[in-house]
């Protein structure tokens, strides 16, 4: 069990996110909005015969991000992973999980890079 101070921390942290909806400015608006107009350009562009299902595919991540950035879900996870730090007293040695974290979202892009070449 967390002692008391440790459990405040991580109650109040946890209460800092709420979904994003009412908070976007026009700018994050227009971002939605493309993001699902291209999603039903490529489900519409899958849905034709003879077309790649990597369009229908493309289309579903699309509208994710778009669903993603409507409710603020990279807001979620970094808070989420903040107050796991936090609880593990480790927040304070977390440079090295980001760079190691960097490091591997490099290795898969240039993994699927060279993948998509052969």
């Amino acid at each position: 069990m967390l002692p008391a101070p440790d459990r405040g921390r991580w109650d109040s942290l946890l209460q800092t996110w709420t979904p994003g909806i009412g908070r976007l400015s026009a700018g994050g608006w227009v971002i939605v909005a493309v993001y699902v107009a291209a999603a039903l350009l490529c489900l519409r562009k899958g849905r034709q015969a003879g077309a790649d299902r990597r369009w229908k595919s493309l289309g579903v991540v699309l509208l994710f991000l778009g669903a993603a950035r409507l409710l603020d879900l990279a807001g979620l996870v970094t808070i989420t992973l903040r107050n796991l730090l936090v609880r593990l007293g480790a927040y304070e040695q977390r440079m090295p999980l980001q760079a190691a974290f960097l490091v591997l979202v490099a290795a898969a892009a240039a993994a699927f890079l060279v993948s998509r070449r052969r």
